[in-house]
């Protein structure tokens, strides 16, 4: 019954990330609901879209939930891009200003406007 538990929320969440292109969470808190996310660097994971599973997401939560559990403002993060499902780590900022900053000094292509669902490039 624990796997059940367990498999089924790593299920929706997968499905979710397919559904909707991406996904922002977090293992023990809500998402944020505005400000902005940057990727942290190296802590990306490309996976093929066709082999993407719930299993997958469930390895890099248990490969990354150490540092999660050591940052309030670090999130799991994902995305859909080119036939590729990217999981990574990223940061809330607050402001565009600063979130825009952090993500040119990271070398980042994009950040993510939470509170207006959108992309903002670099």
């Amino acid at each position: 019954m624990t796997v059940t538990a367990i498999a089924t929320p790593m299920f929706d969440l997968a499905n979710e990330i397919i559904r909707d292109g991406g996904a922002t969470w977090h293992a023990y808190r809500p998402a944020p609901m505005d400000g902005f996310m940057v990727s942290a660097p190296n802590h990306e994971r490309r996976i093929p879209l066709a082999e993407f599973n719930s299993t997958e997401v469930e390895m890099y939560m248990r490969d990354k939930q150490n540092i999660t559990y050591r940052y309030d403002d670090l999130f799991y993060g994902a995305w859909i891009d080119g036939g590729h499902v990217y999981l990574d780590l990223s940061y809330w900022v607050a402001t565009r200003t600063v979130a825009i900053q952090l993500g040119k000094i990271a070398k980042q292509l994009a950040i993510w406007d939470v509170l207006n669902g959108a992309e903002i490039r670099l």
